[in-house]
């Protein structure tokens, strides 16, 4: 399957092709899906789906790298946010998570995942490393980046300098520290910086850190994956702010 422009791309799998068919910022150039898809899943006669066209095909698409779980969707991109049109004022606006300098596209799209699932406000991701048609992405991602609001910035620092304004507490995810996040109290508007599994985060970022923080392992493992240790973070702070 090749794009047909710069400005539409494929998405491939079950979950990120009926995400991406509900929302209404996607436009909808081709739909390819199987029959048995079609059949299990309705797609040809619900209407709360954005469809220009179905094309029948036959079991497996020629591109035997494209792992389409029987569709794939001819879609454009959809709008990220830049921290200048965020009202982080609003009370709804908690935790964000700031990714710096991580680049595999796996683990982006995995921490978006569990940054829906978790109600974090919004990802903050170097514009350099966001790549929103990867297929890897999409496919880790399952769907939640059509729901996940992702601001895209070119200067992390310039953004946590917005954020300490706006009276967010700065965390970063330390190997080194000795405060496990277990240990904190959680404030009401947070930002948890994630760096990259081999450097960490930049010393230029770290000066705009309150607090460094870790999270409790036994002594089997040096660390988690960073996609990982954002979902057992998020996890422990649901726990702490629920009880």
């Amino acid at each position: 399957m090749e794009k047909l422009d710069r400005n539409f791309f494929w998405i491939g799998g079950k979950h990120a092709c009926l995400s991406a068919l509900n929302n209404k910022e996607r436009k909808i150039k081709k739909v390819l899906c199987t029959n048995d898809f079609i059949k299990k899943n309705k797609i040809n006669t619900n209407e709360k789906f954005n469809i220009v066209s179905i094309e029948i095909i036959k079991k497996c698409f020629k591109d035997k790298g494209f792992n389409h779980q029987g569709i794939a969707v001819l879609t454009n991109k959809i709008s990220t946010f830049k921290i200048s049109e965020i009202n982080l004022d609003e009370d709804c606006v908690k935790n964000i998570i700031v990714l710096d300098g991580i680049t595999d596209q796996r683990n982006i799209g995995s921490i978006i995942r569990s940054s829906l699932a978790f109600d974090v406000s919004f990802v903050i991701i170097d514009k350099r490393f966001f790549n929103q048609d990867n297929i890897l992405f999409l496919k880790s991602a399952s769907g939640a980046f059509e729901k996940q609001k992702i601001i895209l910035t070119s200067n992390i620092k310039n953004d946590l300098k917005v954020l300490r304004k706006k009276n967010f507490w700065i965390y970063s995810l330390d190997v080194k520290s000795e405060t496990f996040i277990d240990q904190i109290k959680i404030s009401q508007k947070n930002v948890f910086i994630f760096g990259s599994e081999g450097y960490g985060i930049k010393k230029t970022i770290s000066s705009y850190v309150d607090t460094k923080i870790k999270i409790k392992i036994n002594n089997n493992i040096e660390s988690l994956n960073v996609s990982n240790a954002v979902t057992s973070l998020l996890t422990l702070i649901k726990y702490k702010t629920n009880i």
